[in-house]
């Protein structure tokens, strides 16, 4: 399994802390492969790149995720997603 983060550079220095570098170096280390987006377009363009057609992934309850339609464009290349601003898929056979 892969992981990556993605992160816009103005949320984490709004969020999370005031130096930028040190918290990339922090993860990095902390062996996550690290992109940076310098707005919500760039990042859906990233992760779309990095996600394969038909893959899986889940979200769980971020207002950016839901805010850039990162699940519709991921299902958009035949990606199965969860998301928690989502309903579950129904499964087989239920009424």
């Amino acid at each position: 399994m892969i992981h990556y983060l993605l992160i816009l550079r103005f949320e984490v220095y709004a969020m999370f802390c005031k130096d930028y570098d040190s918290f990339i170096s922090l993860l990095s280390r902390r062996n996550y492969t690290v992109h940076t987006a310098r707005d919500g377009a760039q990042a859906r363009d990233i992760l779309l790149s990095l996600v394969p057609e038909g893959s899986t992934a889940g979200f769980g309850g971020s207002m950016t995720a839901k805010e850039l339609c990162l699940a519709e464009a991921l299902r958009g290349k035949g990606c199965t997603t969860y998301f928690h601003w989502e309903a579950p898929p129904p499964k087989s056979g239920a009424r």
